[in-house]
């Protein structure tokens, strides 16, 4: 009887209207700035730029690996690899990219990231120690960018089919 009589207050009661906090404030202009932004596809032109010159680094990196001739190091065919790997990543999301789908773009560009940050980095850690730290600083800033990305993106796409 108690859960029944809670339950009828809580669907009885009437909002009151609540204040935005600054936070919700700010949340929201960073949104419909984005929203701004993205529509005139500056991002998009900036982080698909980033991903085919990322892709094609990769690689290339890869393929002078295998003509240098010389005996590898475990380090240099984890790097040969993991860079195979991340641009075959990005080239996946580019392939979405052309097919005007910048959700899933964004998504594999977010997994081709990862991959970076966590097999790339090792090996180039293993390599060249501490001047691989601007890359992962890099890797990592792209990171961020393409999180916030996909969730205004997402957002974008629930506004447009809630409008529908």
């Amino acid at each position: 009887p108690l859960v029944q009589l809670l339950h009828d207050l809580i669907i009885k009661a009437e909002p009151t209207s609540m204040r935005k906090s600054i936070f919700t404030k700010i949340a929201n202009t960073v949104f419909s700035w984005y929203t701004n932004t993205i529509t005139t596809r500056i991002i998009s032109k900036v982080l698909t730029i980033f991903f085919v010159i990322s892709a094609t680094l990769n690689i290339l990196g890869s393929v002078a690996l295998i003509l240098a001739g010389h005996s590898p190091s475990f380090s240099e065919i984890g790097l040969f690899a993991s860079s195979l790997v991340v641009g075959i990543m990005a080239l996946i999301g580019l392939r979405f990219y052309v097919k005007k789908d910048r959700l899933q773009s964004y998504q594999y560009f977010q997994k081709a990231t990862i991959l970076a940050i966590f097999l790339l980095q090792f090996f180039l850690f293993l390599e060249n120690e501490l001047s691989a730290l601007f890359s992962l600083s890099l890797f990592v800033s792209v990171y961020l960018i393409l999180q916030y990305t996909i969730q205004a993106e997402t957002r974008i796409k629930k506004s447009t089919i809630g409008a529908k």
